[in-house]
């Protein structure tokens, strides 16, 4: 697969987007300068994100940006952002290719503790999270399985 070599970021974010858990896998598996613990950083003045050069845009630009800059906070990871798009496929190849299950963002939420949050809401059958997760609910197992050592 052939990705841009500068703009690593911006690979990713696209993977992200369209919920490719493959081809984010290849991003952090054939791009050296990759790094999969990168984390969004709020400008100030309220300006957009940024990820690693690659820019999260404000609501001005809703119609044609990537629509995670609506759930983007600062300090996030890919793997956080995963996780809170409900995407396990892509969260699970994350933690595969080293995305590290504790490091946090301004509100002190970690992959970790996402992760947890989904396991509970899987397993209480809380109704209004649990609807989200169900349509993914092998790939929350798959998921689980592969970071059962870290959530014990």
């Amino acid at each position: 697969m052939k990705f841009v070599k500068d703009r690593w970021a911006m690979e990713a974010l696209h993977a992200l987007q369209q919920r490719d858990h493959v081809r984010l896998k290849e991003v952090f598996q054939e791009l050296p300068d990759a790094c999969v613990n990168s984390s969004v950083e709020k400008c100030p003045g309220g300006a957009p994100f940024d990820f690693a050069g690659e820019g999260f845009f404000d609501s001005r630009a809703a119609a044609w940006a990537s629509p995670t800059f609506n759930i983007a906070k600062h300090g996030d990871s890919l793997l956080i952002l995963a996780l809170r798009q409900f995407d396990p496929a892509s969260a699970a190849a994350l933690v595969e290719v080293g995305a590290d299950l504790n490091a946090t963002n301004v509100d002190n939420e970690s992959g970790i503790s996402l992760a947890w949050a989904a396991y509970l809401s899987l397993t209480t059958g809380e109704p209004a999270v649990a609807s989200q997760l169900d349509a993914h609910k092998a790939a929350y197992e798959a998921l689980f399985d592969r970071i059962k050592p870290q959530m014990l």
